[in-house]
């Protein structure tokens, strides 16, 4: 059994998904924003996912914007389409983070716009799954 994690964006979401064991996050894809509730109910049926962990876009100063509505909006149809439990995470900067990653591993920038959003969903995915390993 396994777990989404889910980069929100307006244009497209990153969908990465945990191991059995719920310990490692893997980037999986990007589906465009439009029709992404049902694209996603599909890759929890064939993950056997338990759980949905949606990004919560929080403004630097750790208050809830425009986006951060916009994503508990969506988490909350993800939760009605899927039955899953939905949980949202602060994902302040992991976008950044992504970005940095495949700096520093020297990824082409045609290669980082492609696969950015779904690096960012891993590192939102593998941050929960580290603190939910810490309690």
């Amino acid at each position: 059994m396994t777990i989404i994690g889910i980069d929100y964006g307006r244009k497209r979401l990153g969908i990465a998904v945990s191991d059995a064991g719920h310990r490692i996050a893997t980037p999986l894809t990007v589906v465009e924003r439009r029709g992404a509730e049902s694209a996603i109910r599909k890759v929890a049926e064939e993950q056997g996912a338990t759980g949905i962990v949606v990004g919560l876009p929080l403004r630097t100063d750790g208050k809830p914007g425009e986006m951060a509505d916009e994503a508990a909006a969506f988490a909350e149809g993800l939760r009605e389409q899927t039955g899953l439990s939905v949980e949202m995470w602060d994902e302040r900067l992991s976008t950044a983070q992504a970005e940095r990653v495949m700096l520093d591993a020297d990824v082409s920038r045609t290669n980082r716009k492609k696969n950015l959003d779904k690096a960012a969903a891993r590192i939102i995915l593998q941050s929960y799954l580290d603190a939910q390993q810490r309690r």
